[in-house]
């Protein structure tokens, strides 16, 4: 367990070092596509921390040995090892650790089927390439998950058609790929403000391509 946290750790100093290198030079650039993949490669890159600069922190922590010369009949020297300490620190920081990922986990599965339904509350039909669900719940806004494309009645008669193009840009991008990456980072490294801001910047780019898309669609 503990090489784990180790790991997490490492991995959260190198995506925190890619989030402000990114949001310094490129978040207040108007290029979505190219934004995403950049994020992206933060989280590939963030996993490589580990293997190619992992620092054994044990090291620095192992008992070490104590040679005490005392001046005796036999001129020998005694030897003694430093006994070990059995320390609760570690398992409390693992226990803090696997507590705080099971209920970022919890909270991630208790919001999957809140969504799922919703969608499968209204009347569903199969289109080219996605499912669109019409639901009577006026206060919900549209969203998209996977290929399923969820809409109010209300939201689809006032201006369906410019949703749809919208949610349809999601489904064709597969963002909701990218959002169960950036969950599953916020899962194992919760402790770490950087995967929460990671995440909203992948769902910032998320929102700028599809508008752009409908834009140069002339909507």
């Amino acid at each position: 367990m503990g090489t784990f946290i180790i790991f997490t750790l490492e991995t959260s100093l190198a995506l925190l070092a890619g989030y402000v290198v990114y949001k310094w030079l490129l978040a207040s650039q108007n290029q979505p596509g190219f934004n995403r993949l950049v994020l992206l490669a933060i989280y590939a890159l963030s996993l490589l921390a580990y293997p190619l600069l992992h620092i054994d922190f044990r090291a620095a922590h192992e008992p070490s040995e104590v040679v005490f010369d005392l001046p005796m009949a036999s001129g020998a020297a005694i030897v003694a090892a430093e006994p070990h300490k059995a320390s609760i620190v570690p398992a409390i920081i693992a226990g803090a650790y696997i507590s705080g990922a099971v209920a970022v986990l919890l909270s991630t599965f208790a919001t999957a089927m809140r969504l799922r339904r919703v969608a499968a509350s209204g009347l569903i039909s199969r289109e080219r390439g996605y499912k669109l669900a019409i639901i009577h719940n006026s206060e919900i806004a549209p969203f998209s998950w996977g290929r399923v494309i969820v809409m109010s009645e209300a939201d689809y008669e006032e201006s369906g058609n410019v949703i749809l193009a919208h949610e349809r840009a999601h489904v064709a991008k597969r963002h909701f790929l990218d959002l169960m990456v950036a969950q599953a980072f916020c899962v194992l490294m919760w402790y770490n403000p950087a995967s929460w801001l990671m995440l909203r910047e992948l769902r910032a780019v998320h929102e700028y391509q599809p508008d752009a898309q409908v834009l140069k669609a002339g909507i």
